[in-house]
């Protein structure tokens, strides 16, 4: 396993690399990000690269954007994914150890059964750490992950990605139904 993280103004990628792949992990820092184009797949699969979008972020006016790969936003973004790519499969080694924990959730507002699940990985040679929070929902209000990211930080003193598994169980199943992402009906 191999931890590579990279963000400027725009984007933070969190790149994980296993022994032939690396996943990548993007999220906007400051807006709300929907769905990667198709395009951006298609350019890095060939390079052993796996990227998702980590749904974490929507600003309260529930309007997110998505960065096309020909555009000067996903150009920056394509940057970003290959450096934090070239860390990460810098940074492999077998001295990594791995915790996993879930909470389940009886929430019927936001937050499916699926509940809270966190990945935490620590190199034991290095003493560094990373952790991945992932909730399951259909995105999440950019203050929920903002304030969720600084507590983590603070409990675990280490970098954390905090993602959703973009699920629709509560979101977008009936017409007219609201939206409602992680944050706007269950407080942090």
């Amino acid at each position: 396993l191999g931890v590579g993280v990279f963000s400027n103004t725009l984007f933070r990628v969190a790149a994980l690399h296993f022994t032939d792949y690396t996943l990548c992990i993007v999220e906007s820092t400051e807006r709300g990000m929907e769905d990667l184009p198709h395009d951006f797949y298609s350019y890095f699969i060939p390079r052993n690269i796996l990227i998702v979008d980590a749904h974490n972020a929507i600003p309260s006016s529930l309007q997110g954007f998505s960065p096309t790969p020909k555009s000067p936003t996903g150009a920056t973004l394509e940057k970003l994914v290959l450096k934090a790519t070239e860390l990460s499969r810098r940074n492999t080694t077998n001295s990594w150890l791995v915790g996993i924990s879930q909470l389940r959730s009886s929430s019927d507002l936001d937050i499916a059964e699926g509940g809270i699940t966190l990945f935490h990985v620590k190199n034991s040679l290095k003493k560094n750490s990373f952790s991945i929070l992932s909730i399951d929902g259909n995105n999440m209000l950019i203050e929920t992950r903002d304030t969720i990211i600084r507590e983590m930080r603070e409990i675990l003193d280490c970098d954390v990605m905090v993602t959703t598994t973009d699920t629709h169980v509560f979101t977008g199943t009936k017409a007219g139904e609201a939206y409602r992402p992680i944050g706007m009906s269950t407080p942090v």
